[in-house]
């Protein structure tokens, strides 16, 4: 029976190509949507749960940092020491720029203990062995490869003094246990490395081997009461927490994407299978006559919907697989690149599959099953006499509908005001909870958008139409309440897709002018001047000769050594240190206040013992100013007092400034990340630059970034970002553009005798035309309308919801370039969506539209 009802659902759908076409280019565009957003979180967030577990090899726990610049490397014999342990291996690991010849390369080098390294990663070498002495390296294949180096050959890596010159004594292979997700990868002697990295006396991370039959939470447990406060133990996975709250925000944007997607997608399946089922009513009567019982032509309905669903996933599949690859590669370049990692390879899984079945096949069933039971519940009888109201519906929708909309969109926005934190950052499963809840809102709104169709009909849309099309235009109003769930159906396809882009606009302008803002305060230096290997967590650091040397180039004015770190604060999160001198940063620049005044401020942080924090800190440690944070140093944990709350751009949980002082006697450590350099006045800043790589071009690889320049590659940055996020949006325009195309050709072939009458009793070809785009122009009216409101409404709550999701502050701000952008989609997509089944209904037949029934 299966086969019978496949068979009779293929000759249906291939009866009707354009119709059957544009049904399933609906259902693949919703299910690339989703099938893109689900392959690139999981991308996105694997990627340094990749880099950790592939970088620990063989460890169950590692030891590292918590305040910012490696730990005493004492602590190594006191891991040994403890019972449970089988292996302690110590680690250095920095980013790091090698030059060989005119090729360079950024690379994760590790310095080891050749022995003990071996009882945890694997190398898997293709030449050579791995380094013994200083001066000896092993590099990756692919590093050999991109820098055409063999065994023997020399190279250069930049450390803290510039560039060191080390030797290929072995080559492994790049796909071993080694790499992972860390790209370009080599290795040096922990001495070494120790030298180059100027963490004398340090190590970053020291990976455990449990005893075997030692249970490694226990074992935790005893490492973390033997071991220093100023290290952390954890398993690999779990170091992962630390990106994955900066990568939260951004998984919750994508999801919110492929969640419009989503709802697009079966609006246009519900539209596209009531027209089916209104077009089969009398063969469907029929069958029901000769004795095909409810449940079987409930089947072929189904039958017929599930085929179209599990091609339009298949379809999806497919182009989404490609979209996640070209927007993996593009998160990569502009944000991931920054930690030191890529975001792991886009890969097909068994999980992703289901997901798009289901979307596709699941919501095809769904929105089939209603029209399919309200056809087989009427008799055969009444079924097969001509319709008295052709394309009214019969059901219309009443109170508890919408009483079931209010309920929805109560319990979504009640559950968001209940579980606002006061004091205390976002934690994941509350961050998905909103997600969920803004699913649940926007289902309210289509449940309760039928009922309140006729009133914004008798409001506005009959009055407005009326007005500009005389008679026609009244005609248009009454046939767009004809089949009030269908057009509601459609309407909420568009508004869901204008909510998010009046959304996603507004937050985009509300961040950068926040960003702008900032800029003109805190960026007051001519040039910044770096390694040429930089990046948040992964950056190769100079010392305190260097800045002393800079300060004697010919034109050079001031320069602010400056340090930049991430530290683990009380709460057991990362946040962001920044370092400064403030006796030379207010000659130059001032830090942008949330509260506090900048020159007393600025009086505090010179005087020591201060601390300027974000407004996410202040939240996550319920701190204000005047109260007490306190950090963990080398030197055991510091108190500083909260001198202000400062404006933070940065999406890494939050950021804290201290005074360099205080950073060189409880951390004792002169290394800076970069340089605030000023010229002289009257010199010019690009000459000054010049003169820097002339000075150090040979010796030391420097980034040198202008004012301007910094601001942007900043800007370039957000826009990328932000471009992900709007060729989502796009998508999903086009998806809103066939739904209403789909439900105007339903309406036309319900109504298709109708516009036979009208033309024979002499209506022009044009006058047809103006009532079809008239009910295309009224749908685009109301759900601009209710997308703009509902999209001022969401980017409200992002806006204030961003320091409690990553720590980033953000200024409200209206865009109207969004909602200019929302009003042309809805005023000009709808029309030109029904510009096509307009003239085919003035082009009908007359003769055959008054024969059809």
């Amino acid at each position: 029976m299966t086969a019978q009802y496949l068979r009779m659902a293929a000759r249906y759908l291939w009866s009707r190509k354009g119709r059957s076409f544009m049904t399933l280019a609906g259902i693949a565009l919703g299910v690339t949507m989703v099938v893109a957003v689900l392959l690139i979180n999981g991308a996105i967030l694997g990627s340094y749960e990749n880099l950790l577990a592939a970088a620990a090899g063989r460890a169950d726990l590692q030891v590292s940092a918590t305040t910012g610049f490696g730990f005493d490397e004492d602590l190594l014999e006191v891991a040994r020491q403890t019972p449970g342990v089988a292996v302690a291996a110590p680690v250095i690991a920095s980013g790091t720029q090698v030059v060989s010849g005119d090729r360079q390369a950024g690379a994760t080098f590790y310095g080891i203990d050749r022995d003990l390294d071996q009882q945890i990663r694997t190398y898997r070498m293709t030449a050579g062995r791995l380094p013994e002495g200083p001066g000896e390296a092993a590099i990756t294949t692919d590093l050999a490869a991109n820098l055409a180096l063999s065994e023997g050959d020399g190279f250069s890596l930049l450390t803290t003094r510039g560039l060191q010159a080390f030797t290929v004594v072995g080559i492994f292979d790049a796909q071993g246990t080694v790499r992972g997700a860390l790209g370009p990868f080599g290795v040096i002697t922990l001495g070494a490395a120790q030298e180059a990295f100027g963490k004398a006396g340090k190590l970053d991370v020291i990976d455990i081997v449990a005893a075997e039959g030692e249970p490694t939470g226990a074992l935790q447990e005893r490492l973390a009461v033997a071991l220093d406060p100023q290290v952390r133990v954890t398993t690999p996975v779990e170091r992962s927490r630390d990106m994955q709250r900066l990568l939260d925000s951004v998984v919750f944007l994508l999801t919110m994407a492929g969640s419009i997607s989503l709802f697009a997608g079966t609006f246009i399946i519900y539209a596209n299978v009531s027209m089916s089922v209104a077009e089969r009513r009398r063969e469907l009567s029929i069958l029901r006559a000769l004795g095909l019982r409810r449940g079987e032509v409930i089947a072929s309905v189904l039958t017929e919907a599930a085929l179209l669903g599990f091609l339009g996933a298949l379809l999806g599949l497919a182009y989404g697989y490609g979209m996640a690859r070209v927007m993996a590669d593009q998160a990569t370049q502009q944000f991931l690149a920054g930690y030191g990692v890529q975001a792991a390879a886009v890969a097909m899984d068994l999980g992703t599959v289901a997901a798009a079945l289901a979307v596709g096949v699941g919501a095809a069933l769904a929105a089939a099953f209603g029209p399919a039971r309200e056809t087989v519940m009427v008799s055969p009888v009444e079924a097969m006499r001509p319709a008295e109201n052709p394309g009214v519906d019969p059901a219309r929708p009443g109170w508890r509908r919408g009483a079931a909309g209010l309920a929805l969109l109560a319990v979504g926005f009640l559950t968001v005001w209940l579980t606002w934190p006061e004091s205390e950052m976002l934690s994941p499963l509350v961050l998905r909870l909103w997600g969920l809840m803004l699913v649940v809102a926007l289902l309210g709104m289509v449940l309760l958008l039928p009922v309140l169709l006729p009133l914004a009909n008798r409001a506005l849309l009959r009055p407005l139409l009326t007005a500009a099309l005389g008679v026609t235009g009244r005609l248009a109003a009454d046939n767009l309440i004809r089949m009030p769930r269908r057009t509601a159906a459609t309407i909420s396809a568009l508004m869901v897709t204008l909510t998010y882009m009046v959304a996603m606009g507004g937050v985009e302008a509300s961040q950068m002018a926040t960003f702008n803002q900032w800029f003109e305060k805190n960026i007051g230096w001519d040039m910044n001047v770096s390694s040429s290997y930089a990046g948040i967590g992964a950056l190769v650091e100079v010392d305190d000769a260097f800045v002393q040397q800079l300060a004697e180039v010919e034109g050079v004015r001031l320069v602010s050594p400056q340090k930049m770190m991430r530290v683990i604060i009380g709460d057991g999160d990362q946040a962001f240190l920044q370092v400064f001198d403030h006796s030379l940063l207010r000659q130059y620049s001032e830090t942008m206040l949330e509260e506090g005044s900048w020159p007393e401020v600025a009086d505090l942080m010179e005087q020591g013992g201060h601390a300027v924090i974000s407004p996410g800190i202040a939240a996550r440690l319920g701190v204000g100013v005047g109260g007490t944070l306190r950090l963990p140093s080398p030197s055991g944990e510091v108190a500083f007092t909260v001198a202000g709350i400062m404006t933070d751009i940065t999406p890494y949980g939050g950021t804290i400034n201290i005074d360099r002082r205080d950073y060189l006697r409880y951390w004792n450590d002169s290394t800076v990340s970069n340089v605030a350099v000023l010229v002289e006045e009257g010199v010019s800043p690009e000459e000054v630059k010049q003169r820097i790589l002339d000075r150090w071009g040979d010796t030391m690889p420097l980034n040198i970034r202008l004012n301007r320049d910094f601001w942007n590659e900043l800007k370039v940055a957000y826009d990328s970002f932000y471009g992900l996020t709007e060729a989502l949006t796009w998508v999903a325009v086009l998806v809103a553009g066939l739904a209403i195309a789909n439900t105007l050709v339903t309406a036309i072939l319900e109504r298709k005798r109708e516009f036979g009458v009208l033309r024979a009793v002499g209506t022009r070809r044009g006058e047809v035309v103006q009532v079809v785009l008239g009910e295309a122009f009224s749908m685009g009216v109301v759900g601009g309308l209710i997308g703009a409101v509902a999209g001022l409404g969401l980017q409200r709550a992002m806006v204030a919801s961003s320091e409690l999701i990553n720590g980033a502050t953000m200024h409200w701000v209206l865009d109207w370039g969004s909602l200019g952008t929302a009003a042309v989609v809805a005023l000009i997509l709808a029309p030109l969506s029904g510009l096509l089944p307009a003239r085919w209904a003035a082009r009908l037949d007359v003769v055959d539209a008054l024969r059809y029934e």
